[in-house]
């Protein structure tokens, strides 16, 4: 694979961002005329079309094609086969839209493993420290509304822990039949793919239980210092070119 992602757990048909680099693999030559500069450095829309495993100079392998609208409109004609198409043969870099959005306290969770997405209402979590475009009223047409509740899902990545805060940042995926069987089109969409909000997880299902957590002790400060250290906004400015919040190293295996 030609492209690769910074951090790990992506899935398979999410949204994404492709940055196309100026290198080649090694031993690969071009052929004929160069692609158009406005191909590379620039974040195009695309979608994930494979997922492997940790590369040796870093990351992980991804796979993706390119959907952005502006490769058939642009009046440069080199551009426009690439759409629809795995951008080649140069090395790209693969940016999910949506990463990391989740939090937990539970101390046993490793990736791969079973766990419930605890999605509450908006405006339910007054501690919160994110930029405003990380709330669902960024986001019009997400069915919020009927993700409020607990849901089973799976851990995909998560960040080891920092410090001696009871939280970290992880990132998991809907894997609950009541998602992919739902009577609304876009809820079933989110089948298998992470949440576009804030969310917690959790080991259990047990609403007075999880919120009695939550409230305990001086939690919600740990969690704002938490933030502000991590500057999880900073994932947003990240996708629109800035540097990468976190190293692979930081990842639980």
């Amino acid at each position: 694979m030609r492209g690769f992602s910074k951090g790990p757990g992506l899935v398979v048909g999410e949204a994404c961002r492709v940055r196309v680099l100026r290198e080649l693999p090694k031993g690969t030559e071009i052929i004929g005329k160069d692609p158009p500069d406005e191909l590379f450095d620039s974040l195009l829309d695309g979608s994930v079309t494979a997922v492997g495993d940790k590369r040796p100079e870093g990351g992980w392998f991804a796979r993706a094609r390119l959907l952005d609208a502006s490769l058939q409109s642009n009046p440069r004609p080199l551009l426009r086969p690439y759409l629809d198409k795995e951008p080649g043969p140069h090395v790209y870099e693969v940016i999910p839209r949506q990463y990391l959005n989740g939090w937990t306290r539970e101390e046993s969770l490793k990736p791969g493993q079973e766990c419930f997405i605890w999605i509450r209402p908006e405006g339910n979590i007054p501690w919160l420290e994110r930029e405003p475009n990380q709330l669902p009223s960024a986001f019009p047409f997400y069915p919020h509304a009927n993700l409020v509740g607990f849901w089973r899902a799976r851990v995909m990545a998560i960040v080891k822990p920092r410090g001696e805060s009871p939280v970290r940042t992880l990132r998991a995926v809907f894997d609950d039949p009541r998602i992919r069987l739902h009577p609304v089109a876009s809820v079933r969409e989110l089948h298998g793919h992470e949440p576009w909000t804030d969310y917690s997880v959790t080991l259990t299902d047990n609403d007075l239980r999880e919120a009695g957590g939550e409230a305990f002790g001086d939690l919600s400060r740990q969690v704002g210092k938490f933030v502000r250290k991590l500057e999880l906004p900073e994932w947003l400015k990240r996708a629109s070119g800035g540097g990468n919040l976190f190293e692979a190293d930081e990842f639980d295996p």
